[in-house]
């Protein structure tokens, strides 16, 4: 009479094999999700920065309408708005009745310093 053995349950190199697979798969997802989490807050501090330096920009757009003739350069310093930010203007005139407006921000990430700047003409209409 033959017997016939059931089969009941995994073996032990089974279970270490599947324990392996779960275990680079989950790796995986966590690596992915760390990678997310870094570039969004780079993301946000881009953001930020960006925001910064349109506010600043605005404010030496109305000081320029007021009066063109002075001169809004400004060295770099904390930005008031926000911590850990910094800003700096810079005024260049190409023509008597033309100037040029550039507003830096700078903040440092894990990557290092970061700098977002914008610029603008102003002419000066007599």
């Amino acid at each position: 009479m033959a017997f016939h053995l059931l089969r009941r349950g995994f073996n032990l190199a089974e279970v270490m094999v599947s324990l392996l697979l779960i275990s680079i798969a989950v790796l995986g997802l966590v690596s992915v999700h760390l990678y997310s989490a870094r570039a969004a807050q780079g993301n946000r501090s881009r953001h930020t920065a960006s925001v910064l330096a349109a506010s600043t920009m605005h404010q030496t757009e109305e000081r320029v309408r007021q009066d063109f003739s002075v001169s809004v350069a400004s060295p770099r310093q904390a930005h008031p708005e926000a911590a850990g930010y910094e800003y700096e203007i810079l005024e260049t005139l190409p023509e008597p009745t033309l100037k040029r407006v550039e507003v830096r921000v700078f903040w440092q990430t894990r990557e290092g310093a970061q700098q977002y700047a914008i610029w603008t003409m102003f002419y000066d209409v007599p």
